[in-house]
């Protein structure tokens, strides 16, 4: 609700329909809306939808008239949310947002303009602030453009004035007088990202090495102004070399916001933004020329030509983002950083790439000089003495390439103890399992949440660094335990004919389990059909079924290499398994419910039992299976049925089991009163301390396989 907020959205509801009674808008601001409704018309004319929506080919058309709406007024609405994602991972999702680099092209231009007229400076500073002013308004007024709006307003008062601007200055005043007006603004991604790109950059331009940059500029400059193409030549490496290095510090800064916000690192960004900064000035000359020409009769058949020009470059840059994704590596999957890391990787890189070490040496040198004494702060002590000086630049190299060797220890990195998490869902349930690098997920579906695979799901395997699900169980075909995993599947197919990702980016799964019923139940054709497709094997478990760390050829590898054999009968003691128990037969069932795979996990001495949305009946053959196979039905955490429906959790199956805690998955204020009044007082009667997602948010159960610990890192929404 934060970041709506900071979105300038204050409700989200639906109407089926809508009658305007008044409107207190100012007339300027109608006329600005009339002005963009005409020029979105205009671009749906000029730059149709394309025909073919086919996306079983590599390419797909490009929607131009949505990308123009987005790129030119601000109107993201109307772009496809698989061109929006397409974007996002290419890593310059930012062209979509109107920034400083959208008002820096049109307030430059407009300024220009007038000056190259005659005007006088003051007047031309004046017009193109109200240019501005009319184009952050035009284009909604995000946090993001009012930032550069303000920016630009000092410098052009700066120019009026006769003085240089403090661009570091300006930008603190810019988020002091937004975060005054706005506090919620904090909350926005895209302002967030906007200023500390800003910031960056900013202070990349100030770091050490600035007046031979600037000489090494001027010369350039001079060298073009008179056509030298001989000293171009020999000033091309160094230019060269100057914008790599600037480019490559400038991602090295960005690392930790991909990381927190986007969870992976687009590997071919950088070359993708080179190619846009020139490009983005034709796009909007071109785009805006295209509509201003459609409305003058002597010449509105340039328009299309102007338009066509405009869609060849749009759609030649837009096959370019494709081909940079389907290539291998094309994204690195980092994580999602912690706050802690964060923040030691600023800290070092500051102080590795923009604290003026020679600049505050030299300083420290004269403040000692003036005050006679040799007694400045002991870290440039150490600096002064003639080892470092001799070796100065060998000592920074050699931490430049420590630094980016410790890059990976900031990412998160997979628990050694086993991790059980509860997702919220909304209704519905959702397990994830992890021990190191292995992933076993039970069910996760909702039927409250239409997109929890792509919202939820998909971004917290992500966050997690999971590309790898190497089992996802299935305990039955109802969509509130399905739709996250079948989104995984529609959204990763194995072939990367029919997807724009290479195969290293996709998330994928490598067996899919379903219950004995679904080899003949056509209630589960969706999600075999799309288990194929995706390549993942497909196992059907009943009563006898289990997945057991111990036999699997990891642990086969690490017994055959193990030199102590007192340290292998420790790592037995708290291996892994997931033991089926339930359906017994692979008779039909008419209902979905009753053919719920019931299974029990087991590491070391801790135990938790899944019941999907067994009846009570199942609940009853299921004690009767485990006790057949001479096992102890008792377990540390009961995963209720059903979502602590009345028709399960009987009494027998919670006094056989004798759990501590019973953990509950529903939404909240669900349509089926989840959980009944009458399970919650079983749970009381038996003494079980319940866990409810819709109280608690997200459960994380972590066991060492001797302890365990309950922890609720989010609340729900």
């Amino acid at each position: 609700m934060q970041y709506a907020k900071g979105e300038g959205i204050e409700a989200i509801f639906l109407a089926e329909s809508s009658k305007t009674i008044a409107s207190d808008s100012s007339p300027f601001l109608k006329l600005l809306y009339e002005i963009r409704w005409r020029i979105s018309k205009d671009l749906e004319h000029l730059y149709p939808d394309p025909e073919s929506t086919d996306r079983s080919s590599v390419s797909s058309p490009m929607n131009q008239s949505a990308f123009l709406k987005s790129l030119l007024l601000g109107e993201k609405s109307t772009l496809p949310e698989e061109e929006r994602s397409l974007y996002q991972e290419a890593g310059i999702g930012h062209i979509l947002a109107v920034s400083g680099l959208h008002l820096s092209l049109v307030g430059g231009a407009c300024f220009s303009l007038l000056r190259f007229s005659g005007m006088e400076i003051s007047s031309a500073s004046l017009l193109s602030s109200f240019f501005i002013l009319s184009y952050a308004l035009f284009t909604g007024a995000s946090g993001s453009t009012l930032r550069a709006a303000i920016m630009l307003f000092i410098s052009l008062f700066g120019k009026c004035i006769g003085r240089g601007q403090d661009r570091i200055s300006s930008l603190s005043l810019a988020i002091f007088l937004l975060l005054s007006f706005h506090p919620l603004y904090l909350y926005s991604s895209g302002f967030q990202c906007s200023f500390f790109t800003l910031f960056l950059l900013l202070l990349l331009s100030e770091r050490e090495g600035k007046e031979e940059r600037k000489l090494l500029s001027k010369k350039w400059e001079k060298a073009v102004k008179k056509r030298k193409f001989q000293s171009l030549i020999l000033l091309l490496p160094s230019k060269c070399f100057e914008a790599s290095k600037a480019l490559f510090l400038f991602y090295l800064g960005l690392f930790p916001i991909f990381a927190i916000l986007q969870y992976s690192f687009p590997t071919f960004a950088p070359l993708l933004n080179l190619l846009l900064l020139p490009l983005l000035p034709f796009f909007f000359l071109l785009g805006f020329l295209s509509v201003l020409i459609l409305h003058l009769p002597s010449v509105s058949f340039l328009s299309g030509f102007f338009a066509h020009v405009l869609s060849v470059l749009l759609t030649f840059f837009h096959r370019l983002i494709e081909i940079s994704l389907q290539l291998p590596y094309s994204s690195i999957l980092l994580g999602k950083m912690k706050l802690s890391s964060l923040f030691f990787y600023l800290f070092f890189y500051y102080v590795l790439f923009l604290f003026p070490f020679k600049r505050r040496l030299k300083f420290f040198r004269i403040t000692a000089c003036s005050h006679r004494t040799n007694n400045p702060i002991p870290f440039f002590i150490i600096l002064d003495l003639p080892i470092f000086k001799k070796n100065l630049r060998k000592i920074r190299i050699l931490s430049y390439l420590l630094f980016l060797l410790s890059v990976p220890f900031f990412l998160p990195t997979p628990s050694r103890k086993l991790e059980i998490t509860a997702l919220y869902v909304g209704q519905g349930d959702g397990f994830l399992i992890q021990k190191g690098n292995f992933v076993f997920t039970i069910d996760n579906g909702s039927s409250s949440d239409k997109q929890f695979g792509k919202n939820t799901l998909i971004p917290y395997c992500k966050a997690k660094r999971i590309h790898l699900i190497r089992y996802a169980l299935i305990t039955h075909s109802d969509i509130d335990h399905t739709s996250g995993i079948q989104r995984i599947l529609e959204e990763n197919p194995a072939s990367t004919d029919t997807s724009f990702y290479s195969s290293e980016n996709r998330l994928q799964i490598e067996n899919l389990i379903l219950p004995i019923q679904a080899r003949e139940d056509r209630r589960y054709d969706i999600l075999k059909r799309l288990a194929l497709r995706h390549g993942a094997k497909l196992l059907y478990w009943k009563n006898g079924d289990v997945y057991s760390e111990d036999s699997s050829p990891s642990k086969i590898l690490q017994a055959m290499h193990s030199l102590h054999v007192m340290n292998h009968k420790e790592e037995e003691k708290t291996s892994l398994s997931l033991h089926c128990y339930y359906p017994v037969s692979d008779l039909p069932m008419e209902e979905a419910n009753a053919h719920s795979i019931g299974c029990i996990l087991r590491y070391g001495n801790f135990s938790m039992v899944f019941t999907g949305d067994m009846p009570a009946e199942a609940e009853k053959e299921m004690l009767y299976a485990i006790k057949k196979e001479g096992q102890s039905p008792s377990v540390d955490i009961v995963k209720l049925a059903h979502h602590g429906s009345k028709t399960s959790s009987s009494p027998l199956f919670l006094s056989e089991t004798k759990g501590k805690f019973a953990l509950f998955s529903y939404g909240k204020k669900n349509r089926y009163g989840h959980p009944h009044k009458i399970t919650l007082e079983k749970c009381n009667s038996f003494g079980l301390i319940p866990l409810e997602t819709a109280k608690l948010g997200e459960i994380l159960i972590r066991t060492d396989g001797e302890d365990y610990q309950i922890i609720t890192p989010c609340t729900p929404p």
